[in-house]
This record gives C-alpha cells, structure tokens and sequence, in this order.
C-alpha cells in the first residue's frame, strides 16, 4: 500500500508541475516546430537586411531555444505552496529535461527532413541560445526569456559575418563552422552561465550590486 501510495504522490506531483509550468503546451509547441523543421529546414532563406542567404534549419535554434527555456515559468499562485529549495529542484528538473526534449526533437527533425548534416551545427547553436534564453529569464524574469535571443539574433548575424579574408568573428559563436571546438566550449560555458543566472536571480542581482556600490 505505502508503495502505491508512494508512486500515486509522484505521479499528482508531476501532474502539478505540467499544469503549473504548461509544459504540455510546450511540448506540444516543439513538436510544431520540429515539423516545421522537417519540411522547411532545407529551404534557403534570406537574412533580413542582408544578402545571405542560409538554411532555414540554420535560424530554428532562436525558436526552439526561446521556447524551451519557458518551462521555468510557474503560475505565481503555486509558489507558496514549496520551499524555495525544493523550488530550485524542480527547476533544475524542468529546464533540464525541456532541454534534453528540445536537443532530441531538432534532431530527429532535422534527420526526417534529410538535412541531417545541419545537427552538428543545430545542437551547438541550440545550446548557445539556451544559454541566452536562461540570462534573459534571470534579468528580465522568466516570461521573457525570448527577449534577449530575438535582440541579439539580428546583430550577431550582421556583425558577425565573415570578413574579406573568409573568417567568422571570434564573438560569433552561432556563426562559427560545426568542428570549430571554441564556438561548443564557448556555447556549453554560455548555457551554464545562463542556468546559474535563471536558477539564482536574486542572489545574482544582489552580487552585482554588491560588487558596483563597492567600485563607487
């Protein structure tokens, strides 16, 4: 009995965590996107103001990313509920298996759609978003976790183009080539950056403010 009770408490504790997150909703929208990848990741799309054109597949990390990183938003009614710890715990949970869920659905989409080629290229560029999702949930709050990654997109990709000797900017993480193993070491250390700042707002807030009325 206690271990039918045990798994019944799981079971009404992840379906709280749904609700309260919406991660069906989520879900259902990654799906949607990762169709859309199938079909149109090969088509060749103009950058707006510019002259390249690349892959659509190429841009669908900014989406996919932005769209993950929501799983941190949570119905403010519920948060009286748990301790702040147990809180974090479930954020970690939350944003890791979006993540996981995010990774695995550009990839089989990429692979049904044929362009398979493009993975490499999608996971990094995928996890470096990510990363700047979860910096925007933690500085201008989680529903705008979208905010950053549609401001930089622009500007990343105008800026960062290769110059007349053929090199991409250093700074460019998402425009480097797929083997460049700076622009993943880069990405990976963006994405852990991002979580610590999502997971640790005020604590981060309070740091920085510490550290400048110091230097005042």
């Amino acid at each position: 009995m206690t271990n039918t009770a045990d798994r019944g408490d799981v079971i009404l504790v992840i379906r709280w965590i749904c609700r309260a997150r919406s991660l069906h909703l989520i879900f259902a929208a990654l799906v949607i996107l990762g169709l859309a990848t199938a079909i149109w990741g090969s088509k060749e799309v103009i950058l707006p103001g510019m002259e390249e054109t690349v892959p659509l597949g190429v841009l669908l990390p900014v989406p996919y990313a932005c769209i993950s990183v929501l799983s941190l938003r949570c119905a403010m009614s519920d948060f009286g509920r748990i301790a702040a710890r147990q809180m974090r715990l479930i954020d970690v949970g939350v944003l890791v298996t979006s993540a996981l869920a995010t990774l695995a659905i550009a990839a089989i989409a990429l692979f049904l759609g044929g362009i398979e080629e493009l993975i490499p290229l999608m996971m990094r560029n995928t996890i470096f978003w990510l990363g700047i999702a979860c910096i925007s949930a933690g500085l201008l709050g989680r529903s705008l976790s979208w905010v950053m990654p549609i401001l930089l997109f622009l500007p990343l990709y105008e800026f960062g183009k290769p110059g007349v000797d053929g090199n991409v900017a250093w700074w460019a993480i998402a425009r480097q080539p797929p083997a460049s193993i700076w622009a993943g070491i880069a990405a990976c250390a963006i994405l852990i950056v991002g979580i610590v700042v999502a997971l640790e707002p005020y604590a981060w807030r309070r740091g920085f403010l510490h550290m400048l009325l110091r230097r005042l």
